[in-house]
C-alpha cells in the first residue's frame, strides 16, 4: 500500500505479532480506530454492528458531549476485531477504516495492533505494548495473571467500568495495563501503596518480553 494513502505516518512490528501505527495527530489516530476499538471493548457496542453516528450519539449522551477524539491518546485491538470490517458488516467504511483493513489484509493471524500519535508518550507506548503482549504471548499473560491475582482489583475494576467505560470482558487486560501507571491511578483516587509491588513486577515483565 502506498504510504501516502494511509492516515498514519509510520508502522512497525515492534515485537513479534504486535504492530505499532504512529499518527501525526490525535484526531487522525482516534478517527481511524474508533469503531474498531469500540467493537472490541465498548460496554455498549462490544460485538455489535453500529454506525459512527450511533456511537457519537451514545458517547455524547454518556459524557455530556462528543469528545472522543480528544479523550483517548492510545488504542489497541486484536486482529479478530478487524474481521467484521473485512467481511462487509460495517460497510460503508470510512477511508481511514478502509486503509487500516487493507494494510493488514495479508498479515497472518493472530496479531495485535496498537496506535499512538506524535512523538508518543512513553507511558502510552508501554500501556499499549502491554496489551499486545497480553494477547500474543501466552507465557506473558500467564505471568501477568499470577501478579494481578495477588492484589485486590476491585478499585481498578470500578474505575474501568464506571469511570472509563470498559466492558468487563477486558478488565484483566486493562487492570494490568493501568497498573503500569501508578500516578494515573492515584489521580483516580485509588490507593496505590498496596499496588507498588505488582506494578514493579509488571514493568519488568513488559521490558523483558519486549526484548524477545
Amino acid at each position: 500500500m502506498d504510504s501516502s494513502s494511509v492516515p498514519w505516518r509510520s508502522s512497525a512490528e515492534i515485537v513479534p505479532s504486535v504492530w505499532h501505527l504512529n499518527f501525526k495527530s490525535q484526531y487522525l489516530l482516534a478517527a481511524t480506530f474508533v469503531r474498531f476499538q469500540e467493537y472490541y471493548e465498548s460496554p455498549r457496542f462490544r460485538g455489535d454492528i453500529f454506525s459512527l453516528e450511533e456511537f457519537k450519539d451514545w458517547y455524547a449522551d454518556a459524557n455530556g458531549k462528543f469528545s472522543y477524539f480528544e479523550d483517548w491518546a492510545g488504542f489497541n485491538i486484536p486482529s479478530y476485531a478487524l474481521d467484521p470490517f473485512k467481511n462487509g458488516a460495517f460497510d460503508p467504511l470510512s477511508r481511514k477504516e478502509r486503509s487500516l483493513v487493507q494494510f493488514f489484509d495479508a498479515t497472518p493471524q493472530s496479531f495485535y495492533v496498537i496506535g499512538s500519535f506524535g512523538k508518543g508518550d512513553a507511558r502510552v507506548i508501554e500501556h499499549e505494548t502491554a496489551h499486545g503482549l497480553f494477547y500474543t504471548s501466552p507465557e506473558y499473560k500467564e505471568r501477568v495473571m499470577r501478579v494481578i491475582k495477588k492484589i485486590d482489583p476491585a478499585p481498578i475494576h470500578k474505575m474501568l467500568g464506571d469511570g472509563l467505560g470498559y466492558h468487563p470482558a477486558v478488565f484483566d487486560d486493562e487492570t494490568h495495563a493501568y497498573l503500569l501507571d501508578l500516578p494515573y491511578l492515584a489521580k483516580q483516587n485509588i490507593d496505590v501503596e498496596p499496588l507498588k509491588g505488582a506494578s514493579a513486577r509488571l514493568k519488568r515483565l513488559v521490558k523483558k518480553f519486549s526484548k524477545r
